[in-house]
């Protein structure tokens, strides 16, 4: 494509632009496409999966090496040996999809983050099994190293990044509420008159709508938070309906 072509697209918002590659792609149809979609791609990567699939399978041999005598049953991975056993596991499964990458991984973690390889498989066994649940209440401790060093790395963009951040998929001492309420008309559709509303359903006509006017209350959350951690330690609900009485 040429440059002139391309200057098209800077003024484009990114879903635009999306739509548009979309659409190039689709007109070659010599070729395939892969479309990443909006969390829903068309494709899938097959190695990473064969590895997190040969983790658990390696995770549920520890687990059976407890519990010998009950069928169906399994216990908590031992670290004792840990390394050795994977590494047995490693050679006795050779060729293996999947095989390469998991210990190409668990290599890497050490020699490049200095993550110690029996650690990590300790902590990642109890993890695809799902020991000590609903423990850890954040980010496994060397996921968030792994992790933090990819975040390095693609926005570093080459350039020094050094600064220490916090990273974590849940962390204790945070506060959420899956829904706060509505700040409005509640005797309503979305704030509009329900009858308009629900006509427009049922009809499928136009209809013009009125602003509701019943029920009207502010409402959200308060959150406290400790000032020496800024962790949350309590939410509470707020609902104040107005005209206040």
């Amino acid at each position: 494509m040429e440059t002139k072509e391309l200057m098209k697209y800077d003024q484009l918002s990114p879903f635009e632009v999306k739509d548009k590659l979309i659409e190039l792609a689709k007109s070659h149809h010599e070729r395939m496409m892969l479309d990443a979609g909006r969390g829903n791609p068309n494709w899938v990567t097959t190695t990473p999966r064969h590895g997190f699939f040969q983790l658990g399978l390696f995770a549920l041999s520890e687990a059976e090496r407890s519990f010998t005598d009950m069928a169906h049953f399994g216990g908590y991975t031992q670290p004792e040996g840990l390394k050795a056993r994977f590494d047995q596991f490693v050679r006795d499964h050779a060729g293996t999809a999947g095989i390469d990458f998991l210990k190409q991984g668990v290599d890497y973690a050490e020699k490049a983050l200095g993550i110690p390889s029996a650690d990590l498989l300790l902590q990642f066994c109890d993890a695809i099994i799902g020991n000590h649940y609903p423990v850890p209440d954040r980010m496994l401790k060397h996921c968030e190293t792994i992790c933090a060093a990819y975040i390095r790395k693609e926005f570093g963009a080459g350039r020094p990044f050094d600064r220490p951040f916090d990273l974590y998929a849940t962390e204790g001492g945070t506060a959420a509420m899956t829904d706060i309420g509505m700040t409005g008309p509640h005797d309503s559709v979305l704030g509009v008159e329900a009858d308009l509303a629900i006509r427009r359903m049922r009809t499928g006509m136009p209809v013009r709508f009125a602003t509701a006017a019943g029920g009207v209350r502010l409402e959200g959350a308060l959150v406290t938070c400790d000032p020496q951690t800024g962790r949350a330690t309590a939410i509470e609900p707020v609902r104040v309906p107005w005209p206040r009485a």
